[in-house]
């Protein structure tokens, strides 16, 4: 009777793993691949395991999801839909992670309710569409987190190695694994005097492994966080930036008005007080945990943010098992009908936010543009014509995804190679210069691809004979000929 009962305790989190494989599967190569994700695909097809650590120290994440997107492209294939199953089997790997959790640190009733949050999460679900690496850091972190709980509990040294590996990992797959680690620290300091001796020196022992793992990247650590002192694409924080974080960890990537980002923020401190207020006294240490996990990372970057160009919702991926037990917590609170009804709630809420998320995002207006004008260039591409992107940001990977011309598209800029740090995988081949070209005449037709018209198209409107012009949602493509020679001389007369 005792061993029925103990296989029935895991029927929750086998559904859930299957609810998690059947959502993240979904539709899986339907939507449309991005920028970043172009990139993935760009980087792990074209160079090798070394060539990929010479990539990285360009860009501004680490090596370690490359590696193994690179091995297993090379069983798998290379297609986004293969490479983004990477991403489906490491999001349901997370799904584990986040019942074990819950397990260990509350109880059974809240890993049970926990799991099927994580499973219908559509921001986990959105990460665990995308050949990127933020599923990968919030399931090595969240497994560093649990073993070192087992470690400060039982003291095996298999715990405290598998804490350090597992650390040091995510620490080579995305920088904001150095918060997850932060927050583990602080919470050695609150309870620094509930450990034994043997158990504080194993974990300072453990960290400063860790830290000489880390070693051989920091000058490259170093190097990256220079360039973005210097600037980035990141928008600078602002009093409902963590609410939209929230937000996110509720709906997935949607917009939602300021005045319910205030209503949500209120709603979620009632949430955390009453789960203080309810658990305290039986589970203090895990609840300060739990909240160190899931804010230590957001609030250091916050600070951060006022100087550096750092915050952006899906970095926090790691924090998002943390949130997912506190709300196990909260529901599990309530009697059984209503504890199911809440959830049908969260459900029917996740379920309205992967729709509006699949149907309204603006990325996806922008990549199926780009997407269909890439299909209309393959149909109509002659010898010798020239593909071009006017911006190495939104379009220019996603074309060479898609493009099947044999002929690689370039990127329109008159000074050379852009200083991006996706500029690794760009060299002088790839720009397009403009005067060189035209003056050269040594192509047939240009096809051009721009988010609507610039600078750039204008120019090539003055030097070249347009031929035809397409739109593609809010993207621009269009078709040059060369102008006849005394018209190219003239209008070379007109611009100097």
């Amino acid at each position: 009777m005792k061993k029925r009962k103990n296989i029935f305790v895991w029927v929750p989190l086998v559904v859930a793993i299957v609810i998690a494989f059947l959502l993240r599967f979904y539709n899986l190569g339907l939507r449309p691949i991005w920028h970043d994700e172009a990139f993935t695909y760009e980087l792990v097809k074209n160079f090798s395991l070394v060539d990929i650590t010479t990539k990285t120290a360009f860009d501004v994440h680490p090596p370690f999801y490359y590696y193994l997107a690179k091995i297993w492209g090379s069983i798998f294939g290379y297609d986004i839909f293969s490479l983004r199953t990477l991403s489906v089997f490491m999001g349901a790997l997370l799904v584990i992670g986040i019942y074990l959790l819950a397990k260990k640190l509350i109880n059974e009733k809240v890993a049970s309710i926990a799991v099927f949050l994580a499973a219908m999460s559509p921001f986990l679900i959105q990460y665990s569409q995308e050949a990127r690496m933020y599923t990968l850091l919030s399931l090595l972190s969240l497994f560093a987190l649990y073993f070192l709980f087992l470690a400060f509990e039982k003291n095996k040294i298999r715990d405290w190695v598998l804490f350090v590996i597992l650390s040091s990992l995510s620490l080579y797959t995305q920088y904001f694994a150095i918060f997850s680690l932060f927050a583990l620290f602080l919470y050695f300091v609150v309870f620094y005097k509930k450990f034994e001796i043997k158990k504080r020196i194993t974990f300072i022992i453990s960290l400063f492994i860790i830290f000489l793992s880390y070693i051989p990247w920091m000058p490259i650590f170093y190097r990256q966080f220079t360039m973005l002192r210097e600037g980035f694409w990141i928008p600078p924080v602002n009093l409902y930036s963590v609410p939209n974080t929230f937000k996110a960890f509720l709906f997935g990537s949607i917009d939602m008005e300021k005045s319910y980002l205030v209503m949500l923020s209120i709603l979620l401190i009632l949430v955390f007080a009453f789960i203080i207020y309810r658990y305290w006294k039986k589970f203090s240490q895990q609840i300060v945990l739990l909240f160190l996990y899931l804010f230590v990372p957001i609030m250091v970057t916050m600070v951060l943010a006022l100087r550096l160009s750092l915050y952006i919702d899906r970095y926090f991926l790691l924090s998002i098992p943390a949130f997912l037990v506190l709300l196990g917590m909260f529901f599990g609170v309530f009697q059984k009908k209503y504890t199911y009804t809440l959830l049908s709630l969260i459900f029917i809420i996740y379920l309205v936010g992967g729709y509006v998320f699949y149907t309204k995002h603006a990325e996806f207006a922008r990549e199926n543009g780009i997407k269909s004008a890439a299909e209309y260039i393959n149909q109509n591409y002659q010898e010798k014509d020239l593909i071009v992107a006017t911006s190495p940001w939104h379009n220019y990977f996603v074309l060479n995804y898609y493009n099947n011309t044999g002929e690689k598209a370039k990127i329109f800029d008159k000074n050379g190679v852009p200083r991006i740090t996706e500029a690794a995988l760009i060299t002088e081949d790839d720009i397009f210069y403009g005067d060189k070209e035209i003056l050269a005449g040594s192509f047939n037709n240009v096809w051009v691809l721009s988010e609507g018209k610039n600078d750039k198209t204008e120019e090539l409107e003055a030097k070249l004979k347009k031929l035809e012009e397409k739109n593609f949602g809010p993207m621009v493509l269009i078709k040059f000929n060369k102008r006849p020679f005394n018209d190219l001389v003239w209008s070379y007369k007109l611009e100097y």
